[in-house]
Order: structure tokens, then sequence, then C-alpha cells
């Protein structure tokens, strides 16, 4: 027989996991709130925390899976790339030429973005070699914001160095 806690939702949960159960990061998800588009939050009396109760869960569930706001306003939701990036560490199987060259589109955009930030004339081979560097064991399961991060200091210290 399940535990009351597997079948039904928390009474309450905080505004982070509420961010989190929609697949969004806080930042955004408190503008949306600013827009208008999710509920905010109610908040406890004595702690002053944000707190979505079950009926506050439920809109914003509803508001994710229907791309319809609380104001009626659509908007779209668009899917993180993680998995794309988890792509770029799996560069051990050169073997086939599948696995290479479903790789080189992320680098590509790795490459472009770093360009954007400021890294001219970085090459493919230099993303590889700092993703390699930065994880070992691959990308899988990083936040892209991290392992844009991540290569970019790499590749400025290993810059700074030459």
């Amino acid at each position: 027989m399940p535990r009351a806690s597997e079948s039904c939702p928390k009474a309450a949960v905080s505004l982070s996991e509420m961010a989190k159960a929609c697949q969004l990061s806080r930042s955004r998800f408190y503008e949306l709130i600013t827009e208008g588009i999710m509920p905010a939050p109610m908040y406890d009396v004595i702690t002053r925390r944000p707190l979505y109760p079950q009926e506050l869960q439920r809109e914003c569930l509803h508001v994710r899976a229907s791309n319809i706001g609380i104001s009626g306003r659509y908007i779209l939701f668009y899917q993180r790339r993680q998995q794309v990036l988890a792509v770029a560490g799996a560069g051990s199987s050169r073997s086939r030429r599948a696995p290479q060259a479903a790789s080189s589109a992320p680098c590509d955009e790795l490459v472009e973005t770093l360009n954007a930030l400021g890294l001219t004339g970085v090459s493919e081979q230099q993303v590889q070699a700092a993703i390699r560097a930065c994880y070992p064991n691959g990308v899988n399961g990083a936040d892209e914001s991290e392992v844009i991060r991540a290569v970019f200091r790499h590749l400025r210290r290993s810059d700074a160095a030459s």
C-alpha cells in the first residue's frame, strides 16, 4: 500500500520547489510571477516565506502544461538544452562515425557561445579538450551554464598562461 506522501502532493511547497516542479529556474519563475503568468505565492504569516499550497501547485502545473498563463496570455516554454551538451563529452568512442558527428553540433554551438562571450578564435578541438579537462567523466547531468562557465574559465586560464 502506498504511503500518503507518495500518493498525494505536499500540503505546501517552497517557491524553489515549485519552480523545479515546473522545470524552470527560480529567476525565470519570479519573472513569470511578475508578468502575471504564474500565480503569486502565499506567504506564511510567521516566517514570511513564500509558499504554494496544493491549489496553487495545481495552477502552476496547469499553466506549465497548457501554455496559458493565469492572465489568459499564451506563453511558450522551451526545453532545456542539457542533453545537447551531454553528447559533447562523449567523444571517447571515435571508432564510430555517428557519435563524432553528433558531438560536433554541440561543440559548434559552444564555440559560438564562447565567441559571443569574447573568446575569439576558439576552435572545436580546444573546446573538446577543455571539456575533457574540466569534466573527465563527461558532462552528463551538468547544467549547461556551468559547462559554459567552466570551459570559458579553462580557456581563459590556458590563454593567459601561453
